[in-house]
């Protein structure tokens, strides 16, 4: 959890227990050797990749999308900790939006449908944070951007990644 939380926040919070914060340094090592290597040693298209996370894997997605989108043409974020940091990636993709009149990706989200709080629980709403998101993403019009959200019917934060990715590698892969 600690690296997780260190690599896939984009913003430093001090008031959490490990460090934060480094997503923009995980992405230059994501950049500089990962996608070089991998590159270099399998069959992969740099024209079809695909960033898939989970949780904070989810948020660094969706600020990877909206800070350097050409990296991936993909993206598929299931659960995504959209509220980090005072729901700081609304601002971000605001920000983005501000100075760019296009968003050139594929988006898939998914979020578990009991990710949202009971009453009396100060539970973040994950659901509500993933539909406001994908509201925002469409209501900016790009003409290169396409998005998908979905509630995944019965999951919870642990059990959506599996569902998710294989739905969202089904839309972005569709049958001929």
């Amino acid at each position: 959890m600690k690296s997780r939380r260190r690599d896939m926040t984009p913003w430093r919070d001090p008031s959490l227990p490990s460090a934060s914060g480094g997503a923009r340094q995980y992405l230059a090592f994501l950049k500089a050797q990962v996608l070089p290597f991998v590159e270099s040693r399998y069959r992969a298209d740099p024209r079809r990749r695909v960033l898939a996370g989970q949780s904070y894997g989810g948020l660094f997605g969706a600020w990877v999308a909206v800070n350097e989108p050409e990296v991936f043409d993909a993206y598929i974020l299931t659960s995504p900790s959209l509220w980090y940091d005072d729901r700081a990636m609304f601002r971000a993709e605001a920000a983005y939006a501000a100075d760019h009149k296009d968003l050139k990706a594929r988006i898939y989200l998914a979020t578990g449908e009991l990710e949202r709080p009971r009453p009396g629980s100060d539970a973040e709403d994950m659901v509500g944070d993933q539909q406001a998101f994908a509201k925002a993403l469409r209501e900016r019009g790009y003409p290169g951007l396409k998005v998908r959200d979905e509630i995944m019917d019965g999951t919870f934060h642990e059990t959506t990644f599996p569902l998710g990715l294989v739905k969202g590698l089904t839309w972005l892969f569709p049958k001929d």
